[in-house]
């Protein structure tokens, strides 16, 4: 991996999302593989086509083709699985996709893989200032176990949470741990996170403004 993903830490995760758009495609999948991209689709059994077009987009308007699949594909006979890398989506940023199969046209709509931008401190939250609830989102590329605080400025702990994930989203008043903890957050204050690997026992640290 470049040097400089490391020191940037952005979010390479395993995490698939998937699309179900076009009469010949099923199960179109993009996995984020650290800084790449990999596509997986099955066509239909009973479907032929001439060649499959990769299409890329930054913004979900302006696609641009990014590969091709050629030769004959998809089988009267069975359903067909297809793979294609993309090893230079925008980074950071969000890159959509979209498979392109002769006179059928597109798939739509485009199906989105976000790399985030970490920065210096390997946690995000967003939003922020928020006032129910934000998501805080972490350096976890192999899915380590973590253990996430939340706690004021005078150090009192409102929530305590496990996960193999690389994002949280807390839910104010409803994930507090401690009900005699809800009366005080009527107010706006600031809230400190603490997110702890299990693993390495690294610690990521942030700040939440949570507003009435």
């Amino acid at each position: 991996m470049k040097k400089w993903l490391i020191s940037c830490l952005l979010i390479f995760t395993f995490t698939c999302v998937e699309a179900q758009t076009h009469p010949f495609i099923t199960d179109f999948i993009a996995i984020k593989e650290r800084d790449n991209t990999l596509l997986t689709w099955t066509i239909r059994q009973g479907s032929i086509c001439f060649g499959i077009g990769v299409w890329r987009s930054t913004d979900d308007i302006n696609y641009e083709l990014v590969g091709r699949v050629e030769g004959e594909c998809g089988s009267i006979d069975r359903a067909k699985i297809y793979t294609w890398l993309d090893e230079k989506p925008k980074i950071p940023g969000k890159n959509y996709y979209k498979l392109e199969i002769g006179i059928e046209g597109r798939s739509e709509p485009g199906l989105l893989v976000d790399f985030i931008d970490f920065g210096k401190n390997g946690l995000v939250t967003s939003p922020n200032p928020f006032s129910e609830s934000t998501k805080i989102a972490f350096w976890n590329p192999t899915n380590d176990p973590h253990e996430i605080f939340v706690y004021t400025s005078s150090g009192q702990f409102i929530i305590r949470k496990k996960t193999t994930d690389d994002s949280f989203v807390l839910h104010i008043p409803y994930d507090i741990d401690l009900p005699s903890m809800v009366s005080m957050l009527i107010t706006s204050q600031p809230l400190w996170v603490m997110v702890v690997n299990q693993k390495t026992k690294h610690i990521y640290r942030g700040k939440l403004l949570f507003i009435r």
